[in-house]
């Protein structure tokens, strides 16, 4: 069974708000005031990002990323939500809500926000310079062929994927150049 197929149909479904709901009314009240809190806090991380960046945060439906950011994102957190996912020393749990990072070049691997630097390939790596939607090695800024990083917000998730410049055009939040 495919729980990535699974779960992105359910997030186009139009019954899902209802179903959550539902879902959150289920669960014990110290559970969801961490999601909340959890939530909260990697929201306010990226609001300080897009800022030191320059960059306005675009809030986005899953459905409006292209296909390959949407289905990495959603593997990333049903291998987490399965406990088949590799995680840091600090074993990050969906049963214990806190912020959980995960990168596109990394498939498989979910860290805790101090441990977000196991995420990163080396600097000046060709891992550190490959788009992770077409595979092409940005031969570096200087030859306006840049590597630009793309971070997505899904609940308690935060997802970075590499992007060239061709890809990066693709990626309905890239804002200005």
């Amino acid at each position: 069974m495919n729980y990535t197929v699974i779960f992105d149909e359910l997030l186009n479904d139009p019954r899902l708000a209802a179903f959550a709901a539902e879902a959150r009314n289920a669960l014990p009240t110290w559970f969801t005031d961490q999601q909340q809190a959890a939530g909260d806090e990697i929201r306010r991380l990226g609001e300080a990002a897009s800022t030191l960046q320059g960059a306005p945060l675009t809030p986005l439906a899953p459905q409006d990323l292209p296909d390959w950011i949407r289905l990495s994102l959603i593997d990333a957190l049903v291998w987490w939500l399965l406990d088949t996912a590799t995680t840091c020393r600090h074993s990050p749990s969906p049963y214990s809500p806190k912020p959980v990072f995960a990168v596109a070049w990394k498939p498989g691997l979910i860290v805790c926000a101090a441990c977000t630097g196991l995420l990163y390939p080396p600097r000046n790596s060709i891992a550190s310079a490959t788009c992770d939607g077409c595979g092409h090695v940005c031969a570096g800024p200087a030859t306006d062929d840049g590597i630009y990083t793309a971070s997505v917000i899904l609940g308690l998730l935060w997802f970075d994927v590499g992007l060239c410049t061709d890809c990066r055009q693709t990626y309905p939040g890239h804002g200005p150049r």
